[in-house]
């Protein structure tokens, strides 16, 4: 699965450590979900080639970690 990281409204992504530890934590959790994986199955379709997207905000508050089927 590809993984995208890019910062809160366009902002520059600080170093992991500097990141809040909820967000560490979210972060690490999201990741080890995907350990091995390329897509998502609903009750009706399979996506493949999925995109992890994290967005690091501030707190735990203003990120975001959503998986995106790839575009058409």
């Amino acid at each position: 699965m590809k993984i995208i990281t890019k910062g809160y409204k366009n902002s520059k992504v600080q170093p992991f450590p500097e990141w809040d530890l909820e967000v560490q934590d979210a972060i690490y959790e999201a990741m080890n979900l995907i350990v091995g994986k390329h897509g998502f199955r609903t009750h009706f379709e399979i996506w493949r080639n999925c995109e992890l997207i994290i967005t690091i905000g501030h707190n735990i508050h203003t990120t975001l970690i959503e998986i995106r089927p790839p575009e058409k």
